[in-house]
């Protein structure tokens, strides 16, 4: 998985879990920008998840395009959690680890 070996030596990171009302998502950033978000999809394993992240990251690399398969996706995704969780109904997400991303991604510029 040689995309996501280079995204994380160049300081970039990716997350797998719950995305509500997302069951499971896997995330990539450079540290700046979401350089890919895609869905598990049913029956996916978590190594075939893994491998079309790499692959997805690796379409960002060769011409710049996220993949964003989350519904109504932004390409700034640390920005964009917050408002995707209320778009999707969740009223209360202050003290989530949404928030804590969202305030160490401010605290980086």
């Amino acid at each position: 998985m040689k995309h996501i070996e280079a995204l994380i030596a160049d300081g970039g990171n990716i997350t797998i879990g719950a995305i509500y009302p997302i069951e499971c998502a896997a995330t990539a950033a450079d540290g700046h920008n979401a350089v890919a978000m895609i869905v598990r999809r049913e029956c996916e394993t978590l190594n075939a998840l893994l491998k079309r992240l790499d692959k997805a990251i690796g379409t960002f690399y060769a011409d710049g395009e996220a993949v964003d398969e989350i519904p109504d996706g932004h390409p700034k995704l640390l920005h964009s959690w917050p408002p995707k969780l209320l778009q999707a109904g969740r009223v209360n997400y202050a003290g989530s680890e949404v928030m804590a991303k969202r305030a160490a991604a401010s605290l980086r510029r």
